[in-house]
């Protein structure tokens, strides 16, 4: 059996093979996902019936009936749109494998926390191409292309890499041709930056957070609380008392945190409606914090907002420091205090 794809050779893994066999040939031969998709836009009843066909006849497929052609859009810049006849967008939600975190299968998939983190949500390959303009220009400068393997509702990954730490992108609605079209301000070297979203693929696998209990696990396991500390199980009466039925603290040891938090307007540096708040939260085995609801929804704009939180590496003084964007506005949460309650959280039995 080829380790290639038979359309465009790509080497094939599991990252990028139709799941459940879905992309083999009546030849044995395999597909790549990004050429299962193209098929399937162009004739849904035939990449659902793979099997039958032979590869050349796949290949007549896809090199019949397209219309192809250069538009500019409203900033200037040229994008090639290739429209396919008979085309059907919409993806079988049935198709997903559902992963939650903290299960063996989470594990065998590669992921992790921190850099290995690969977000919640149905997981794609991405592609971005990247330039910058100077300010007050609009000719594209530093092209070049990345990819991350990422929910498509998550900013680039590792996009400050790029365009610089300190440098924040923000979603903009008019995505001007592209899939999602993102732009950051360099003010320190005067540059417009643009991401913008030219191709996604499905990796087939949602992401979901950790469940109570892994189904295929068939003894108990014995939760270890540190000494000093006392147990708190989710879904348990104490549970409910502390209030943590009002927002998912974490799992692990609980403590009070004071955080300072603001905003400044995407490409400014003054802060805005700095305020105190207080919570409390589990600090995890990596000294990262990772469950932000009980802080921002204290906020009237944020509470009723669905928002990711980025640690950032430099901390302006504070023990740690966090920021996301919503609405053209950096939010940060600057952590000021951490005092140990003595609770550690913990899964239901």
């Amino acid at each position: 059996m080829s380790k290639n794809c038979i359309l465009c050779d790509k080497k094939l893994s599991f990252w990028n093979q139709p799941v459940f066999g879905k992309g083999i040939l009546k030849s044995h031969e395999r597909i790549c996902s990004s050429c299962f998709m193209k098929v399937n836009n162009k004739s849904p009843k035939t990449a659902a019936n793979l099997k039958r066909y032979e590869s050349t006849e796949i290949k007549e497929l896809l090199d019949s009936n397209k219309n192809t052609q250069t538009v500019k859009n409203s900033i200037g810049f040229q994008v090639t749109v290739t429209t396919p006849v008979e085309t059907d967008t919409k993806i079988d939600s049935g198709k997903w494998e559902i992963v939650h975190r903290k299960t063996q299968r989470w594990t065998e998939l590669g992921f992790g926390d921190n850099d290995k983190f690969p977000g919640y949500g149905k997981l794609y390959e991405r592609e971005f191409e990247v330039w910058y303009c100077d300010i007050g220009s609009k000719n594209r400068k530093g092209i070049q292309k990345f990819s991350d393997k990422y929910p498509l509702n998550y900013d680039p990954r590792d996009y400050q890499k790029i365009v610089g730490e300190g440098v924040y992108v923000e979603a903009l609605t008019n995505s001007r041709g592209y899939e999602a079209l993102y732009t950051a301000l360099d003010n320190k070297n005067r540059k417009r930056w643009y991401l913008a979203l030219i191709s996604k693929k499905p990796l087939w696998i949602e992401t979901e957070r950790a469940i109570e209990k892994e189904v295929e696990t068939k003894k108990k396991i014995e939760i270890k609380v540190p000494e000093g500390w006392n147990l708190v199980q989710n879904h348990s009466k104490e549970w409910k008392a502390l209030g943590y039925n009002n927002g998912f603290p974490g799992y692990g040891k609980i403590h009070e945190v004071t955080f300072d938090v603001w905003y400044c307007n995407v490409g400014s540096k003054e802060k805005n409606e700095l305020t105190e708040l207080k919570t409390e939260l589990a600090i995890y085995k990596d000294d990262n914090l990772y469950y932000f609801e009980r802080v921002y929804k204290q906020l009237n704009e944020l509470k009723d907002a669905h928002l990711n939180f980025d640690r950032l590496t430099r901390t302006n003084g504070y023990e740690q420091l966090y920021s996301t964007t919503s609405k053209k506005k950096r939010w940060y949460l600057g952590v000021k205090e951490m005092t140990p309650r003595y609770i550690f959280t913990a899964g239901a039995d």
